[in-house]
């Protein structure tokens, strides 16, 4: 029993915090690749455009991600 918990503590810190399975993949593209816009994230993790608003709002509100505006365009966001 001891070592199923230990072998299964991420699945319980998930529950407790209910943070979704998705949202460690989006944070683990922006930690290989550095900052992203919305668009290149969710065409990585294969999610698509209107889904990865909502998730990365709750990233941001939740501290985990920002939104900086790109230098050479004005329309892109970057994600952070």
């Amino acid at each position: 029993m001891l070592f199923r918990n230990k072998l299964f503590k991420h699945r319980k810190r998930l529950k407790h915090n209910k943070i979704p399975h998705s949202y460690f993949h989006i944070l683990k593209v922006l930690k290989k690749k550095g900052p992203l816009p919305m668009s290149e994230i969710g065409r990585r993790v294969y999610i698509s455009k209107s889904n990865m608003t909502s998730l990365i709002d709750k990233l941001v509100e939740n501290g985990l991600a920002e939104r900086i505006p790109d230098t050479n365009d004005r329309r892109v966001i970057n994600i952070t």
